[in-house]
């Protein structure tokens, strides 16, 4: 790492830099700022030198992996393309939908950070709707601030 100060003067100043990786399984950076790719997925390394920060993203992706992602895949929302979008940076395949009993919990948690009771877990489930998960997405958000999440 190099400084160059206001007088024109440069000077090596690796010694003084601190480096940090946000994900050493991915990415591990030495000391003296020397990345390591490890385990597929992303990385962000920062170096650090008195009040001055730059970082710089890594990927780290299995060489010659065999990748297709989904021609049938259909996005929902911009959510969903900016997720597809992740996904084929780091050459993932999307997972499947998740069952009902599954989709609550995992709603009721993002939305509310509370789990749903063993009932309207059942409930939920056996609710025969097909837009029973858009519809309990809409119950959710718009019951948020009111202290009663179910009906």
């Amino acid at each position: 790492m190099r400084a160059k100060y206001s007088d024109g003067t440069e000077r090596d100043v690796s010694k003084l830099t601190v480096f940090i990786s946000n994900n050493e399984t991915s990415a591990k950076v030495s000391d003296d700022g020397v990345v390591t790719a490890g385990q597929r997925g992303e990385a962000f390394v920062m170096a650090r030198f008195d009040a001055f920060n730059v970082g710089a993203q890594i990927i780290v992706i299995p060489k010659n992996l065999p990748y297709t992602f989904p021609a049938e895949l259909a996005d929902y929302n911009y959510i969903d393309s900016l997720v597809d979008a992740k996904l084929k940076k780091l050459r993932l395949l999307p997972s499947g939908l998740c069952d009902d009993a599954t989709f609550v919990r995992r709603a009721s948690l993002d939305i509310t950070g509370t789990l749903p009771t063993p009932e309207q877990v059942r409930k939920f489930v056996e609710e025969p709707s097909s837009g029973k998960r858009d519809q309990l997405v809409d119950e959710l958000l718009s019951a948020r601030n009111s202290p009663i999440l179910w009906s």
